[in-house]
């Protein structure tokens, strides 16, 4: 396989850099969260290129990753003493800072757990939890995002660096064109999750009449506290210096945030 698009996060455990664009926390909204992504497509080419032998195509979104509680949730404050399934280190982190426990749990597993009080709330896209029927178990979803399941379309780099210049122009463009639309498609996708979870409308089944929790000035504050006291920290400790060069080399000012972690 020659070419391969993949989740980025999947891929942090080795690398803890996939995480760059997308740590829990640090993007308010889809716009925040293409800026910084667009910040870090050159970072990640260039480790990718001289670490891995691969060639960067292009970065995708996913739609955001929200809240999605069992009983009555109003903010990100009550998620303390909460037991919360996530996926990944730095939703762990963020949860973890709010004084959350974090639980590692298979996807396929949340639903009957929410159900069943094993976990209090969950993690995941809009869509994907409305698909898996976690409103089965969840009452409440709540609005602002945690991070987006970014996602890397990659080539292998031997094979990349043999093709004819003209070629690698076409694939360049043809890639870059899908992911614009991968980008368009997931914010529309991302506003009909949230109405399918709540009172709709829905184009692909019916409303499942969760409880919309919307963020406060209060919870965005909090959120961006997390993120450079929890989240930022964590992720720094675990790449080194690798990713304090990309944090301070172009992320922190796309984020909108001072370069160092103190």
């Amino acid at each position: 396989m020659n070419i391969a698009t993949g989740q980025l996060g999947h891929h942090s455990g080795l690398d803890p850099i996939n995480d760059g664009n997308d740590l829990a926390g640090m993007s308010a909204d889809f716009d925040a969260f293409e800026k910084v992504t667009d910040a870090f497509l050159p970072i990640l080419s260039t480790y990718y290129d001289e670490k891995l032998d691969l060639h960067v195509l292009a970065l995708q979104s996913y739609q955001s990753q929200v809240i999605y509680c069992a009983n009555e949730f109003k903010g990100l404050s009550d998620l303390t003493g909460k037991r919360v399934r996530t996926s990944g280190a730095s939703q762990s982190d963020f949860v973890a800072y709010l004084g959350g426990s974090p639980i590692d749990m298979p996807f396929g597993e949340v639903q009957q757990a929410l159900q069943q009080g094993v976990i209090d709330c969950a993690i995941t896209s809009t869509v994907g939890g409305y698909t898996s029927r976690w409103y089965e178990g969840s009452n409440y979803i709540y609005d602002l995002p945690v991070n987006f399941g970014a996602g890397a379309t990659v080539a292998n780099g031997g094979w990349w660096k043999g093709l004819d210049p003209a070629v690698q122009a076409f694939l360049t463009k043809e890639v870059g064109e899908l992911s614009k639309e991968m980008w368009a498609q997931n914010r529309r996708e991302d506003k009909e999750g949230l109405a399918c979870n709540t009172a709709g409308p829905c184009s692909i089944g019916e409303p499942a009449g969760q409880t919309l929790v919307e963020a406060s000035d209060a919870d965005l504050e909090l959120r961006r506290e997390a993120f450079l006291k929890g989240v930022l920290p964590g992720w720094l400790k675990r790449c080194g210096e690798t990713c304090q060069a990309a944090w301070d080399g172009g992320l922190a000012e796309a984020a909108g945030m001072e370069s160092s972690a103190n």
